[in-house]
Parts: C-alpha cells; structure tokens; sequence
C-alpha cells in the first residue's frame, strides 16, 4: 500500500537531513512543546518504506539523534526499528547492499508494532517489542512475533 509513497518518503528523508545538517538537532528533538522532532517521521520512513537505500538512510539518521530521554525514547525507537527492518529484510539475497521496495511481499511485511511496558525486575531496561504480521497472506490470521529489547536508560 505504501509504496505508491516512494516521492513522499523520499521528502520526508531529504527534510529530516537538511534540519539535522542546519540546525540543532538536539534542541528540534526535546523541545518545551513536546515535540517529537524528527524521531517520528524518521521512524515512518523506517517502518513504512519498502525502498531499502532510504529505510537504512533513516535508520542512520535516528541512529544519530540525541538519546536522551524525551516523550519519545529514541533508543527504544531506534532498536525497534532495527528489528522491524531485519524482520522485514531477513530473506535478501547475499551480497545484495540494499532490499527493493518490490521485494517485500506483503506477507513478508510488519503492519505495526508496539511496546510492553518494562520489565522492572530485571537488571537492564527491558522493553518487549511486539510486532503484528500476516505470514500467510492477507487471508490468513494475524500472528505476533515478539523480541525483547535491553536499553540503557529508562524509557518512558
């Protein structure tokens, strides 16, 4: 479905780099209004575009955002990113930089993930992600594949 979006990821990616080149990204990111920044439409990009030069040039670009804490925890975004994308990319050929938007099936796709609260009996932050994918196709039942994630500041 999004894939029809490509021209839009890409002005999103471009307008996201040209604020983290020009101005200061800390300041953008955790802002008196509350602001996400540029963490949210980053993240859009990461999960939502198939193309996979601009999904890992936002990856890297939220790898680079300050990660203090905020309303949004950029080092828990950034992790789940990251496993959504190998979710999504863990059948592409070898020695292939970069994963097509046409080479996702959308039975390969993650259609949405989220977060459990954290885990506080553990020694680490642990946050579980959880991601909601259809493996057998638009016609099958919704399975959730879940990953546990350790961060090193408390997330919100």
């Amino acid at each position: 479905m999004y894939d029809q979006y490509l021209d839009a990821f890409e002005e999103i990616l471009v307008l996201c780099t040209y604020i983290m080149n020009n101005d200061d990204a800390d300041r953008r990111l955790f802002s008196v209004s509350l602001d996400e920044g540029l963490l949210n439409p980053l993240w859009f990009v990461v999960t939502h575009c198939r193309d996979g030069r601009m999904r890992h040039q936002a990856l890297d670009s939220m790898q680079r955002l300050p990660a203090h804490e905020g309303i949004w925890h950029v080092e828990a975004l950034t992790r789940a990113a990251q496993l959504c994308v190998a979710y999504e990319e863990r059948g592409k050929i070898r020695g292939q930089e970069y994963v097509s938007h046409d080479q996702i099936p959308e039975h390969g796709r993650v259609h949405c993930s989220g977060f459990d609260g954290q885990d506080i009996s553990s020694p680490k932050h642990a946050l579980k992600v959880h991601m909601r994918v259809r493996p057998n196709g638009m016609d099958g039942e919704w399975e959730e594949v879940e990953e546990t994630i350790l961060v090193s500041t408390n997330p919100v």
